[in-house]
């Protein structure tokens, strides 16, 4: 008896050993916990913080080169700079995913690979990409490519589609590619093409190529439970057949010149024009343009809230092309004029570089934008070894206070310029201010000033960045606004009118009943055309301007080259 309860204690000790064994294996086999810095790209991600999720994603990325979430962290990266429309950075963060798992490939990376393609004018690349992942699909993701490659099929050349045809392996996307081959040579086939309309489910507010859920990664998924991502919500809504292009104007009469200068690209039947009085108003009046079905675009001024239209443009699928040069990027936001980032580091390379000014008063509104325009300004002085002697962060309605503070600034700090961000009318008061008491002070800004010689009679003095330069205004639009408005356009007019231009043309080209996702992916495309400015050069939904600065001297508005601009601003 002893012996046998010997041997039943012997068995269940066994037993426990083992199973106390086979648990601490598997506990060393279970993925770890996320380490905190993916914890906090993530966090950032899903806020929206795509610069900060970028950072914290390399960051980790950069530490570790294959474990169980390097995949992800990449992706996600990827996905960030997408949302950001930096769509080269994609494709290089994708290729160095890649080159760490040769043997692997994702749908949700191929996807979004052919996405960054496609935003980047390479249509027949970006079908490549989508060939290759429907050899790691699921049936549920299937759909979704198809939409992909017929979409962009029917937009190519025949020549194009006989390449892409020779290019593609798999067997869906040879058989997408010879329906339209079939469809253009026998067009008495009825629309639609079959199962390539079909409707696509969607995750509220994942961008084209992303996960919708969290799940254990599988073999050809990474690190998701839903199916591949397509257009929803707004972006995948029919656009009409008949198509406006909305413009946001200031109430009053103070963007008539604008509504003016779409009219003479677009015919103003084809114009929706909304007021707003500034503030919460322009996005509320941004927000009323999207609401109409028939506004596929929209042209106007930021107004300073450049980061809530754009996030009113993507919530709607609504482009919104920005005439002040917002700077803020992304989807669905195109910034049509001069970043004042790249504005003032024109001016000041100018003043500090060849005029040889060093000692700056800087004057601003006391807002956001205001603020954040000294930040910058105050850096990139520093860092050009200027000095700012002076600044002052005024209400509308105390300028003749922040006028005293310059004369102050000249009599004991020894003032050379006054740079100044407002518009037209602060800079009216300021010119005629140190004309009147110090004419050899410059007045130096990056906003819409040409108007300044209409307000002060004879002024001097007044310095800005423009994208357009009046010594070469010989473009018909400007006689054609002369005459209508009568003045020369200032830069934000220019602006407008180009932007309306190209997207008579992009628009144009989006046939009837395509999603409005289509709209966006048809300004992705490159383009050039001639404008009053130049050679208007727009690439991946962004116009590529040259900065020129523009001088008045006794009311007449010029270019200014090297020489003249250091005698005159030095006041040689």
């Amino acid at each position: 008896m002893q012996r046998w309860a010997a041997r039943l204690w012997a068995v269940s000790l066994g037993l426990a050993l083992a199973s106390t064994l086979w648990g601490c294996a598997a506990k060393v086999q279970a993925p770890p916990e996320p380490p905190g810095t993916v914890r906090r790209a993530e966090e950032a991600f899903r806020l929206r913080d795509y610069e900060r999720a970028i950072e914290l994603y390399r960051t980790y990325a950069d530490l570790v080169r294959r474990d169980p979430y390097v995949p992800r962290v990449l992706y996600k990266a990827a996905l960030a700079q997408y949302e950001l429309g930096r769509y080269e950075d994609v494709l290089a963060t994708l290729d160095d995913l890649q080159g760490r798992y040769p043997d692997k490939r994702w749908v949700q990376v191929e996807a979004l690979r052919g996405d960054a393609q496609r935003a980047l004018g390479n249509p027949i690349a970006a079908i490549q990409a989508w060939d290759q992942a429907f050899t790691v699909a699921r049936p549920a993701d299937e759909s979704k490519l198809r939409l992909r490659i017929a979409t962009v099929a029917r937009s190519l050349s025949d020549e194009e589609l006989t390449e892409a045809s020779q290019l593609v392996a798999s067997k869906p996307a040879r058989e997408i590619l010879a329906a339209v081959v079939t469809q253009r040579e026998q067009p008495e086939i009825p629309e639609p093409l079959p199962e390539f309309e079909t409707g696509l489910a969607q995750a509220e507010g994942t961008p084209p190529g992303a996960p919708g859920g969290e799940a254990e990664a599988t073999e050809g998924t990474l690190g998701t439970g839903s199916a591949l991502a397509g257009p929803s919500g707004a972006a995948a809504e029919a656009i009409p057949e008949t198509r406006l292009i909305g413009v946001l104007a200031s109430s009053g009469t103070a963007d008539q010149g604008l509504v003016q200068a779409v009219k003479l690209a677009v015919d103003p039947e084809w114009i929706a024009v909304r007021e707003a009085s500034g503030g919460a108003n322009v996005t509320a009046a941004f927000a009323d343009l999207g609401a109409d079905p028939r506004v596929v675009a929209v042209i106007g001024s930021s107004a300073g809230r450049a980061e809530e239209l754009a996030r009113v443009a993507r919530e709607r699928a609504l482009p919104f092309v920005d005439v002040d040069g917002g700077g803020v990027g992304g989807p669905y936001f195109v910034s049509a004029g001069v970043a004042r980032n790249e504005a003032l580091g024109a001016l000041l390379d100018y003043a500090i570089g060849r005029a040889r000014l060093r000692r700056f008063g800087v004057v601003y509104p006391d807002t956001l934008a205001g603020r954040q325009f000294f930040a910058f300004a105050q850096a990139e002085i520093l860092r050009r070894g200027g000095e700012i002697v002076g600044s002052d962060a005024y209400a509308s309605d105390t300028r003749g206070l922040t006028a005293g503070l310059v004369r102050g600034w000249r009599d004991k700090e020894n003032l050379q310029a006054v740079l100044l961000s407002d518009d037209a009318v602060a800079a009216a008061t300021f010119a005629r201010f140190l004309q009147r008491e110090m004419p050899d002070i410059p007045l130096l800004g990056v906003d819409a000033w040409e108007t300044v010689g209409n307000m002060v009679p004879e002024v001097s003095g007044v310095v800005f960045v423009s994208p357009f330069s009046p010594d070469r205004a010989t473009h018909p639009f400007v006689e054609q606004f002369r005459e209508a408005v009568g003045r020369l356009p200032d830069a934000r007019e220019v602006c407008a009118y180009e932007a309306a231009v190209w997207l008579r043309h992009a628009v144009a080209s989006v046939p009837p009943g395509s999603a409005r996702a289509e709209v966006w992916a048809a300004l992705q495309r490159s383009d050039t055309f001639e404008g009053p400015s130049g050679t208007v050069e727009v690439a991946g939904g962004r116009f590529v301007r040259r900065p020129v600065v523009v001088q008045f001297t006794k009311g007449e508005l010029h270019e200014v080259p090297h020489p003249v601009a250091t005698a005159q601003l030095a006041g040689n």
